[in-house]
């Protein structure tokens, strides 16, 4: 299992789906946490999610953060 920091995974969601700018728009923040939701353990995906909101002061409700985990959880679980 490979451990990566907040930072760490917010740099690389900003590399590889904002074309390594900022997150600025809700549509960006959500396209964020999807990144973070399909790379986070699935067991604590949702805690985690949560927390990285919190870490980035994301824009996101807790609504809006579970639904993104658990359609990330709903693809991985159609992908195996």
């Amino acid at each position: 299992m490979t451990l990566r920091s907040p930072d760490e995974m917010m740099a690389a969601a900003k590399v590889m789906c904002l074309d390594g700018r900022d997150p600025e728009s809700q549509k960006d923040w959500q396209t964020v946490m999807n990144f973070f939701a399909a790379n986070v353990q699935a067991e604590v995906a949702e805690q985690a999610c949560l927390l990285m909101r919190t870490i980035f002061e994301m824009p996101l409700s807790d609504l809006d953060v579970i639904g993104i985990v658990q359609f990330q959880l709903r693809e991985r679980a159609e992908a195996s």
